[in-house]
């Protein structure tokens, strides 16, 4: 081979006509992206943690305190891991350096992790803050177990208007004794745990019943007063509900009484009538 064949072929040839592919080992390589490990362990470290916390709520292995200081660390580690993405995506966007694959799915999981803290400030943040709600504001059934100062004080009611006006007491033509048995079954169908069971002694007398309710997430308990009275043409069923752990109910309490209405609504073969607090 000529010394012009060799040079056409990309090889480079010594003095005496050989090959040598010395250059090939000074050609600069493709570096990996800086902080692109650091930002993959802390987004794995950071989901980790959030499993950690469902699960150890979901099997009673962690109480509240311990619930929150996991979730901030999750956040802290997963802000973490976020700059440190910036950093290798800006390498890889600059300079060229190897690793976007990696980055992409560092990314992707990041915001599987951002997801529900996005979520939480978003509704927090749409929504008025309730400490509780009631469908009947002028006599709330009273929660057996939890205290919420100020949960319905006039300027807590005028909220809870605005957010919910569709909380109101239902009638049905039904005697309080199987409007009772229907409001209970539907309360065990929706997995909620009885604490208090007050069944009316008559027809023409009232009962009720008090319920622990988990949210579906992270297992954080509320509770739920049911009360049931006679009316001249059937029974009247009201409802309480508060989750005191959260600062902000997120409008767990109103989809908690709208959950049970519903089903309530259907179970009965009486067509039920709607009722607002002033009637």
């Amino acid at each position: 081979m000529t010394d012009l064949d060799a040079r056409m072929a990309g090889d480079r040839v010594d003095g005496t006509g050989a090959r040598t592919y010395d250059h090939l080992l000074v050609r600069r390589l493709p570096w990996r992206a800086r902080g692109l490990r650091p930002a993959r362990v802390a987004a794995v470290f950071a989901a980790f943690l959030l499993a950690e916390a469902e699960l150890g709520r979901r099997f009673a292995l962690i109480d509240l305190p311990a619930l929150w200081a996991v979730l901030a660390a999750a956040l802290v580690v997963a802000v973490v891991g976020a700059l440190a993405l910036a950093v290798a995506l800006r390498d890889i966007w600059r300079n060229g350096a190897a690793g976007f694959g990696h980055a992409l799915a560092t990314a992707a999981l990041l915001a599987l992790v951002f997801a529900p803290f996005a979520a939480v400030a978003a509704v927090a943040s749409a929504r008025a803050p309730l400490p509780a709600v009631t469908t009947d504001p002028l006599d709330p059934p009273p929660l057996a177990t939890l205290r919420v100062p100020g949960a319905f004080d006039p300027d807590h009611m005028r909220r809870q208007h605005a957010a919910a006006p569709d909380l109101v007491g239902r009638r049905f033509t039904l005697s309080t004794v199987e409007l009772h048995a229907a409001a209970r079954a539907t309360a065990v169908d929706l997995g909620w745990h009885l604490r208090r069971d007050d069944e009316p002694d008559s027809e023409d007398t009232g009962g009720g019943f008090a319920a622990e309710v988990d949210t579906p997430v992270l297992s954080i308990s509320g509770e739920v007063a049911v009360r049931i009275r006679a009316t001249p043409s059937g029974a009247r069923i009201d409802l309480s509900a508060a989750t005191p752990a959260l600062p902000h109910d997120l409008g767990l309490d109103a989809w908690r009484v709208r959950g049970f209405l519903a089903p309530s609504t259907r179970s009965c073969a009486n067509p039920p009538t709607s009722e607002s607090a002033d009637e």
